[in-house]
């Protein structure tokens, strides 16, 4: 029986030796997976120590630890912008060069300093945190993309196809989308109602776009309900905006949970696919025009050789000796070679012409395609966004119209029928210094970001570190007394080249500056001023109660800025003979 006592509590002393050596041991992992997290928590403040040093020597709102200043986009797009503008004008009136906001872990940097805006959009390439939520739809997109050897890239051969003699070719096909509008506005005209000309302007600018970028006609005005493209187009934009402005959907894991990962998703399939189909178009088209008799008897063969190169049927085309040594195919397509062919030559889209680069091939497509879609989406929002503004204000500034106006009679004549030549277009400087107002007062993309990717001497005694997010309001800047008298009037004799001269050139960027400006800035220029002068030709625009007055004139927040419903006008014919749509 002592035996059995004995077996017993030897047991029980090797089970409280054991329950004391897995005590000790798990109190010793313990510790070290503290001063490990402990270590990892410090290391990574130590590396974020020069953002500190940035936060603490900057004006800017009180944050809340780990969240920082979230709890001020919890409210409405329009609130949240509206406070982020209070935040721009409190801190430039006490002369801060910049202040900060801290959006959880990420410190942004506001900049209100212009000298310094110029050498942050000019010397950082790197787009803000905030586009790369558009990376998984248009990674390889000029807009996006993050990739800047890449980017470089894209931008140099995108540029060549927004030349001078591409350009002006597509003057036609503004003139001709505009008469259909101006057409379907006679309605309007004769009622005498007040409307809302956004979604008229909607559908007459992805007309537009969609001719100048894939070279197909959705035909948008004439069969507004059969536009899937263009409300896809519209849904990833919405789904992007949604998750700007909510901080927990940055989290890939939360956007999938909340459903509109898949929409999104779906939608960008929809316009992969119809911009495939629209590239294997244009190939057909370009085989069926290589296989014509004509051609072929240029070419002296018969028929086009399997290996030919772009300039060897251009030089076969074209005869011996019509062509520069050293001049390239597309030097030929933009007309610098030969003009006088060029300018009979219909207008080929954007698609088209970077389809015809040599170092083009199909396994190109995708990347072809990302850019197409960008363009398109930006293209046709911000373009759609000026011209509805533009209408407001002049509206609302009756001397103003009536100076535009008589421009266009006295240089394109008063039947909005005849098509203006680019020439024409280009000598229309009043109207160009209404749209620049326009673009001053309410740009269609109010403001931008950059990610630091290398540290940045902000010139005044302080560094702008890796990390960092700067954040550019060209809304703010654009309203700045300092380079504005009374910003918030309309004014179009502030473009005059004397009251220009007098201003830094940076304190006007609607485009953007720098490497990244807008590369469609010269486009979006020429669409407008031909969508205005045929609108203003047919109509003389009148205000209305809902829109009377600069104080009704409100707007949302959007990819780009949205007017609001109430932003309304009413039209009165100016020509009075049959348009020819």
């Amino acid at each position: 029986m002592s035996e059995s006592y004995q077996i017993w509590d030897n047991f029980g002393s090797h089970i409280s030796l054991f329950k004391l050596d897995t005590l000790i041991n798990t109190l010793l992992c313990t510790k070290l997976l503290l001063f490990v997290i402990l270590l990892c928590v410090c290391v990574y403040h130590w590396r974020r120590r020069k953002l500190y040093v940035l936060s603490w020597k900057s004006d800017g709102p009180w944050g809340l630890p780990l969240i920082g200043n979230n709890f001020m986009l919890t409210s409405s797009r329009a609130e949240i912008f509206n406070n982020i503008q209070d935040l721009h004008v409190k801190y430039r009136s006490k002369g801060s060069k910049h202040f900060k906001l801290w959006i959880g872990p990420d410190l942004h940097v506001a900049l209100l300093d212009i000298k310094t805006i110029t050498g942050v959009l000019n010397e950082r390439l790197k787009k803000g945190k905030n586009y790369h939520l558009m990376d998984e739809f248009i990674h390889s997109g000029i807009f996006v993309n993050s990739n800047i050897p890449q980017w470089r890239a894209s931008r140099k051969t995108i540029t060549s196809v927004f030349s001078f003699a591409v350009l002006k070719r597509y003057v036609r096909i503004f003139h001709s989308v505009a008469l259909i509008l101006v057409s379907k506005w006679q309605q309007r005209a004769e009622s005498g109602a007040s409307f809302n000309p956004e979604e008229d302007i909607n559908l007459a600018t992805f007309d537009m776009v969609m001719v100048n970028t894939l070279g197909l006609n959705p035909k948008a005005q004439q069969n507004p309900e059969d536009q899937a493209f263009m409300h896809h187009v519209e849904k990833i934009f919405e789904i992007t905006m949604t998750r700007m402005f909510n901080i927990h959907l940055y989290s890939d894991f939360i956007f999938r949970l909340s459903g509109l990962r898949a929409q999104s998703k779906f939608s960008m399939n929809y316009l992969i696919d119809s911009a495939k189909n629209s590239l294997n178009v244009i190939r057909d088209k370009r085989e069926e025009n290589f296989e014509k008799p004509e051609i072929s008897e240029k070419l002296g063969n018969g028929s086009l050789k399997k290996n030919n190169s772009a300039r060897d049927l251009i030089q076969g085309f074209f005869g011996n000796g019509s062509l520069k040594k050293n001049s390239s195919a597309r030097d030929l397509i933009q007309g610098v070679v030969v003009p006088e062919v060029v300018e009979e030559a219909p207008a080929k889209s954007f698609a088209e012409l970077l389809m015809e680069d040599p170092n083009y091939s199909e396994e190109n497509d995708s990347e072809l395609i990302s850019q197409m879609i960008t363009i398109i989406g930006a293209g046709q929002d911000t373009t759609k966004t000026q011209n509805m503004v533009t209408l407001i204000m002049l509206a609302l500034h009756p001397d103003v119209q009536d100076k535009v106006q008589d421009e266009l009679d006295h240089i394109l004549g008063p039947d909005p029928n005849s098509c203006p030549s680019y020439e024409d277009i280009a000598k229309l400087d009043y109207m160009e210094m209404v749209i620049k107002e326009s673009l001053r007062m309410f740009p269609a993309a109010p403001f931008m970001g950059r990610s630091v990717d290398e540290d940045y001497d902000l010139g005044y005694g302080l560094i702008l570190p890796a990390g960092a997010q700067v954040f550019v309001s060209i809304y703010s800047l654009h309203r700045d007394p300092a380079f504005y008298p009374q910003p918030d009037s309309f004014d179009p004799t502030r473009w005059t080249p004397e009251a220009v001269a007098q201003r830094p050139a940076n304190c006007f960027i609607p485009f953007s500056t720098g490497a990244r400006n807008c590369i469609g800035a010269k486009y979006a220029m020429l669409a407008m001023k031909t969508f205005l002068a045929d609108v203003l030709r047919s109509y003389r625009i009148l205000p209305t109660q809902e829109c009377a007055s600069m104080d009704d004139v409100g707007f949302d927040i959007q990819m780009t800025i949205k007017m609001n419903d109430n932003c309304k006008i009413r039209l009165k014919k100016r020509y009075t003979g049959e348009i020819h749509a």
